[in-house]
């Protein structure tokens, strides 16, 4: 697994990447749910290619999907 800064000043952000990181998605992302929800944005391509993948991964964390 590889972290990468953002360096933004006050808005500096955290990347994270891995293989099959996407699997594990509903884990990282639930203490950011509030009531069981998230908004993600993608596009149509991104979401063709690994929204299944995502919505499985969010759906098991107890992640509501709507998309």
């Amino acid at each position: 697994m590889r972290r990468i800064e953002v360096a933004l000043g006050p808005r500096t952000y955290e990347v994270t990447i891995a293989g099959g990181l996407l699997r594990e998605a509903g884990r990282h992302l639930e203490a950011y749910a509030r009531g069981g929800r998230l908004a993600l944005v993608s596009d149509e391509n991104v979401w063709s290619a690994w929204g299944k993948v995502l919505s499985g991964s969010l759906e098991a964390a107890g992640i509501a999907v709507n998309g």
